[in-house]
């Protein structure tokens, strides 16, 4: 990835949020691949990669595989399903449910952007995914409360 399209994660920097600046070095390679960049902007001296502060960070999954599931998802496949065709877990399906609660603009703009999905659709696919956190969290506390163990 060239430096032009990351900024700076740190609010007290000069460079947060500026992109094409050439305070932002690339680093070194990271990842099981070494196929992710990380960075360092020169000004704070703070390292991170490019996905710091986005939807895919620490996601172990493609960018185009965690927009698939959701795609999947809303067509009305099951988890398990879902697991299988893309070859990743449930938990993994289960984790990009509850991830698109906190990021859910970015990931409403993704689904029209990269998927070219309506900007309709796209909202349903992000109320759906919200609606399925709100599920497994409430069925969390329901657990916790009856085994007495905090989750």
């Amino acid at each position: 990835m060239e430096t032009h399209a990351v900024a700076c994660p740190n609010p007290a920097c000069d460079n947060f949020g500026r992109r094409r600046s050439r305070d932002i070095v690339a680093v070194s390679p990271v990842g099981k691949d070494k196929k992710r960049e990380r960075f360092r902007c020169k000004a704070c001296g703070r390292k991170f990669v490019a996905t710091c502060g986005t939807f895919m960070y620490r996601m172990r999954i493609p960018e185009g595989a965690f927009l698939d599931i959701l795609r999947r998802h809303h067509r009305g496949q099951t988890i398990a399903d879902i697991a299988a065709s893309i070859g990743v877990s449930t938990d993994t399906v289960l984790r990009v449910f509850d991830r698109t609660l906190p990021y859910r603009e970015q990931v409403n703009e993704a689904l029209i952007m990269e998927c070219s999905l309506p900007a309709r659709t796209a909202e349903e696919i992000v109320q759906l995914m919200e609606h399925r956190a709100r599920q497994r969290t409430t069925q969390r506390r329901q657990r916790a409360r009856e085994t007495g163990v905090p989750r």
